[in-house]
């Protein structure tokens, strides 16, 4: 696809959101403020988050961006998969469903799906960075009393001639909101993400150290000896404790019946 083509798909795929978005609302509540359009046809959105703040952003150099970037993904990227027995491993975009379609089609797919994320989800970004930059502000405003105090604190001992170093100390603080700003990246991915074919939720805690194949043994020594094939029996066989064998079975979507049908 050439520059010619990317600008008439960027123009295409932003004027197809407008619309949908345009039908979509109605009447009612909309994403967009407002549709400006340049004298060249360039389309502008609006967004409005509060009654003293808007922004107007030009997105058809960035759509490009995003089909140039489909593009190299269709041809050169890889995809991480794992299947039912979480065993993990890499597919080439090209060899996807999209191959038997034409390339210009299959890059109109994937950058009309990016496009739409983009576009409908600015005005939630720019407000997220309105809070983001406010939350900012405070802190910098009680940095700025903490490092007075200490500095009054020291000169008062000094005074007493018992000098002694004060520093404001905001590490919790500084952990503990970039904590928060992760934990809700993380949220608004999965969310992004959320679908029964995407995994986003890693494994909770590390894997127990043991093998499958151990697991299998055990249950097989187990079935041999007439003797239930649980939990308590297999941590006994292994040497590790049963909740291992628990955190191993859920992990890897394997059921007792699994390891004695292997």
């Amino acid at each position: 696809m050439n520059d010619e083509e990317k600008d008439a798909l960027a123009r295409r795929l932003i004027a197809k959101i407008v619309a949908d978005e345009h039908e979509r609302a109605g009447d009612g509540p909309s994403f967009f403020q407002h549709v400006i359009k340049h004298a060249d046809g360039e389309l502008g959105i609006t967004y409005s988050w509060s009654d003293s703040l808007s922004s107007i952003y030009w997105p058809l150099e960035d759509v490009r961006q995003i089909i140039a970037e489909c593009e190299r993904t269709l041809a050169e990227g890889e995809i991480p998969l794992v299947n039912e027995k979480r065993k993990s491993f890499h597919a080439r975009m090209a060899d996807s469903l999209f191959a038997g379609a034409s390339n210009d089609l299959a890059v109109e797919s994937l950058a009309g799906e990016s496009v739409y994320v983009l576009l409908i989800g600015m005005r939630k970004k720019l407000a997220d960075g309105l809070d983001e930059a406010v939350r900012d502000a405070h802190f910098r405003a009680r940095a700025v009393l903490g490092k007075v105090v200490a500095r009054t604190l020291e000169k008062t001992l000094e005074i007493l001639d018992r000098p002694f170093d004060f520093k404001a100390d905001f590490r919790e603080e500084v952990e503990r909101d970039v904590k928060a700003v992760a934990d809700t990246r993380r949220e608004n991915l999965r969310a992004l993400l959320n679908s029964p074919a995407i995994l986003t939720v890693a494994p909770r805690g590390p894997m127990p150290t043991f093998s499958n194949t151990a697991l299998r043994l055990a249950a097989k020594k187990l079935h041999s000896e007439g003797r239930a094939c649980d939990p308590d029996n297999l941590s006994d066989v292994i040497g590790c404790e049963e909740s291992a064998i628990r955190k191993r079975l859920e992990n890897e979507d394997l059921t007792l019946e699994d390891l004695l049908a292997e």
